[in-house]
């Protein structure tokens, strides 16, 4: 956050902590935008897979964290 209120001309260092401690109802938002963007007709798909992981490591891990 004080990164952000440094690159900011405008916004201090308390208005971005509390804009960051609001409660969003995303779930909300996004209907609001999708109804904004859509025509009245609107169709919701969902793809919900899991894959299983072989083996006992997962490959790239320990390049990332050590």
């Amino acid at each position: 956050m004080l990164g952000i209120s440094r690159w900011s001309e405008h916004y201090s260092y308390k208005t971005i902590e509390r804009f960051f401690d609001k409660k969003i109802n995303w779930l909300r938002l996004k209907w609001h935008l999708v109804k904004q963007t859509l025509s009245h007709e609107v169709i919701l798909v969902a793809d919900e897979t899991t894959v299983s992981k072989s083996g006992k490591s997962t490959y790239g891990v320990d390049y990332f964290y050590s």
